[in-house]
């Protein structure tokens, strides 16, 4: 710190010190400097003047023990930066050292005088988020700045440093090991080639949240994922085709992160594989790829992501037991991976059985909605449903039991439709907060009160302020108003989260759960995530597939574990 010093207390030894410089700062280097001190209350001061570049380097004197006026030619200099000048004074006769000290600080050659920082995304994130750090500064003689980064928390003691020193690019700021909390981040800047530890620095304040799941989905298979809000995804359950994507095929009760992932902005779940968008509205994939589901042109799984071909403008993923779809921006709906029924919707055999990239499906623009089911996919399409893939059951609502390798409509749900689910040959939609199904029956799921399978759209009993449906293999759920959630159909190891264990063929309400914001139903599982960022499921949990780090089956909902 600048400033005086003042040692001994003899009636001798002078009290104050102040030094100035002419001309005034910044100067190149080369400059010649007019140093000038004065004291009090000194009978026969005299004065030694001392610099060094701002930092732990030692002291160099400027001369010897003289006047109080002195001369610096800063020609001999080699690093521009931030100097100290410092003047010690003492009464001639002293000989002990000096009575007081005091020092300014001056800027030779390119400096900064200013900086300031950007953390990109911006505060508040969620712990594990990485942070982009971007400095920028302004310096002399059209100088470059570099700059070094440290943190620290409210209430600790000492701050840490962000990267490894001084650098001209960008730091990342990696949160993955810290709590939630307030931090103080500070900037440092110098010119490039400055032997200054520092011109000037700046502090922004910056809050980490605790993580909490923004959206999941659990699928035809025993395994779930959800977005975190930093931008990470964690998966749980069965992984023996790694579909979990943490570069293993062991796998856990609890969740675990996706490798390389961290900035997620939807995810969906298959049989064996798992995709993700991205906020650049590329898509990711891993896990099983026997029949080209991760859509990189090949068959060979993989245990961690790799990038579905051609795709760049996805704003939503949905995975059927072995066929992946995404919504594109206008509407646009492409599809790969499994085909023997036409679940990719290319209107063509060339693709049949299977296509191991990206088709775009026949007829489809202004898409809204779009879900993949065990064998079809259903969307909704200017307020209409429209389904394609497997027909067996009815699975595709038109009326008839025949497979389509094109979108057709929906009987009777030409409007108004706003949620749509395609499950293992059935299908479930919203209307105007009503419940509508259609398709195989065998354990009620078409929740009319009977297991009779129907080709065409009947209404669920008892529904009304329905914003969601799910809809997967033997069950299906809706998301009500008010966040409360309502299941029926096969129930034998919780799947309706009622407590019991008998089927339903009309909704029965889910125990606990009143503040729901999203909702995925799977083979034998269902998951919801609530207004307070937690994520609850429930059903069959052999594999650990409700995350909530054992395998026990759970009747009622239990919390997930996703640190």
């Amino acid at each position: 710190m600048y400033g005086s010093y003042t040692f001994g207390t003899a009636s001798t030894v002078c009290k104050t010190v102040s030094i100035s410089a002419s001309p005034a700062s910044p100067q190149p280097i080369g400059a010649t400097l007019t140093l000038t001190a004065t004291s009090s209350p000194c009978s026969n001061p005299e004065y030694q003047f001392y610099y060094r570049v701002y930092g732990p380097s030692a002291f160099t004197p400027i001369g010897t023990w003289g006047s109080a006026s002195r001369q610096w030619n800063t020609t001999g200099l080699t690093q521009s930066g931030t100097y100290e000048i410092l003047v010690a004074v003492r009464n001639i006769g002293n000989t002990g050292g000096a009575d007081v000290y005091s020092e300014i600080a001056y800027a030779l050659g390119s400096t900064c005088s200013s900086t300031s920082v950007n953390a990109s995304p911006p505060s508040p994130q969620g712990v594990g988020t990485s942070i982009t750090l971007t400095g920028s500064a302004t310096c002399s003689n059209s100088a470059a700045a570099e700059y070094r980064f440290q943190f620290l928390k409210t209430g600790d003691a000492a701050a840490s440093q962000i990267g490894t020193g001084y650098s001209t690019s960008p730091v990342v700021w990696d949160t993955s090991a810290l709590t939630a909390g307030t931090y103080q981040l500070t900037i440092f800047a110098r010119a490039v080639g400055s032997g200054s530890d520092y011109d000037t620095f700046a502090q922004v304040g910056y809050t980490l949240s605790p993580k909490t799941v923004v959206q999941m989905a659990t699928g035809t298979g025993y395994h779930s994922c959800a977005v975190l809000n930093n931008g990470t995804a964690h998966c749980w359950g069965n992984n023996a085709s790694g579909q979990l994507g943490n570069g293993t095929t062991a796998s856990s009760t609890a969740g675990v992160a996706v490798s390389g992932l961290t900035t997620v902005s939807a995810v969906a779940t298959g049989e064996d594989h798992s995709c993700a968008v991205l906020s650049d509205h590329t898509v990711r994939c891993w896990g099983s790829n026997q029949f080209g589901q991760l859509g990189n042109g090949t068959t060979t799984s993989s245990t961690t992501p790799v990038t579905a071909t051609g795709i760049s403008d996805a704003t939503a993923v949905t995975c059927g037991q072995n066929h992946t779809c995404v919504l594109r921006s206008g509407g646009a709906v492409s599809c790969w991976g499994n085909n023997p029924h036409g679940e990719v919707g290319d209107a063509t055999p060339t693709n049949f059985p299977q296509a191991t990239s990206p088709v775009t499906v026949s007829g489809i623009s202004g898409a809204t909605v779009l879900s993949a089911g065990g064998f079809n996919t259903c969307a909704v399409v200017g307020g209409a449903a429209k389904c394609w893939g497997e027909g067996t059951y009815g699975a595709l609502g038109n009326g008839s039991t025949t497979n389509s390798f094109v979108p057709v409509s929906v009987t009777g749900l030409t409007s108004g439709v706003t949620s749509i689910a395609s499950g293992i040959e059935y299908g479930c939609a919203v209307v105007s907060g009503s419940v509508s199904c259609w398709g195989d029956n065998t354990y009620g799921q078409l929740g009319n009160g009977t297991k009779t399978a129907s080709t065409t759209p009947v209404s669920v009993q008892g529904l009304s302020g329905a914003s969601q449906v799910a809809a997967n293999f033997v069950s299906s759920c809706a998301l009500l108003s008010g966040g409360s959630v309502s299941c029926w159909g096969y129930n034998n190891e919780g799947e309706l989260g009622n407590g019991g264990s008998a089927e339903s063929l009309s909704p029965s309400a889910v125990s606990g759960v009143n503040t729901a914001t999203l909702l995925s139903v799977g083979s034998v599982q269902s998951c919801v995530t609530l207004s307070s960022g937690a994520a609850q499921c429930w059903g069959y949990n052999a594999f650990g597939q409700l995350g909530n780090g054992n395998t026990a089956d759970a009747h009622t909902p239990v919390t997930v574990s996703v640190n």
